[in-house]
């Protein structure tokens, strides 16, 4: 398993930048998404969205509906898209005439999507929406401040890491708080699951923390050099972070240890990273610069 992890993390060493967002944002980028098979979406500090096609390179279409930076955008169907901002503006766009459909009234700076088209959105509260009957369902309080990030964990559970430092698991269908982890000490960027029972958070306190969601506690913490923008699971045991430096590293979850790191994968922080398939994924960072690595 070692020697696998080893040569993948020496294969991405050979990654080179696919674009450069600089022909497209001309501020940081903060967010990536898939849309469809072969284009992405990303949200930049110049306030747009941008619909990119990874082979080509083609700019396919700029939306410019928000004022404020763009956080996050997800997709929520071919012809509907989601995105906030840092505003707490909430939009529904076209992403094929790139135009406002809808925007919603609860204030919301994060967003996950969940089946049938609803979605979670988040400030301090957390809001149920749906598309289909155009109307929010649930509202719950767990956060004395601003949530940070989100994650639908196995279609049953919800994660929310905010500004108080704390990381709430809840059930989806009724807020019921199944546990409150804490642990981090600075703010916490990125979650995401790793399996059934776990997940990880990347945290600015230089810590990625591996949870047991059946124990409610922390099973194990990576420690880094400095503040983790964001985390990546690449495959059953490897996880890949992107940190404050602009540098990518492979870790071991078998022994929690860094098989490989990239230094100077950007030149400033790495704000998000998306998988592509089982050989690529897809890194956007602060310098506004986009890179494809592929094994």
């Amino acid at each position: 398993m070692i020697r696998r992890l080893v040569n993948i993390g020496g294969r991405f060493s050979e990654g080179t930048t696919y674009y450069s967002a600089f022909d497209y944002h001309y501020k940081g980028i903060t967010s990536v998404c898939l849309y469809e098979e072969n284009c992405i979406l990303t949200t930049g500090g110049d306030n747009f969205i941008k619909l990119l096609a990874i082979k080509s390179k083609e700019l396919k279409g700029t939306y410019k509906g928000h004022s404020h930076i763009v956080n996050q955008v997800a997709v929520l169907s071919k012809a509907k898209v989601v995105s906030v901002d840092q505003g707490c503006v909430v939009l529904i766009w076209s992403p094929t005439n790139f135009s406002t459909l809808q925007k919603l009234k609860n204030p919301a700076s994060r967003v996950a999507l969940l089946p049938d088209l609803n979605m979670v959105l988040a400030d301090t509260a957390i809001d149920f929406y749906s598309l289909v009957k155009n109307d929010y369902y649930n509202h719950f309080s767990f956060h004395t401040k601003p949530v940070r990030s989100l994650l639908v964990h196995d279609e049953i559970r919800l994660v929310s890491a905010a500004d108080d430092l704390k990381i709430v698991v809840s059930m989806l269908k009724d807020g019921h708080v199944l546990s409150t982890l804490q642990g981090h000490f600075a703010e916490i960027n990125k979650l995401v699951s790793i399996n059934d029972d776990m997940i990880a958070s990347g945290s600015l306190d230089h810590t990625i923390r591996i949870w047991s969601l059946s124990h409610g506690k922390c099973y194990n913490t990576l420690e880094n050099d400095c503040g983790v923008y964001s985390v990546l699971k690449l495959s059953d045991d490897l996880l890949v972070s992107g940190d404050e430096k602009g540098v990518i590293k492979f870790w071991d979850l078998s022994n929690n240890e860094v098989v490989f790191k990239r230094e100077k994968a950007h030149d400033r922080s790495i704000n998000d990273m998306i998988k592509v398939d089982t050989l690529s994924f897809i890194s956007v960072c602060n310098e506004a610069t986009i890179n494809l690595w592929k094994s």
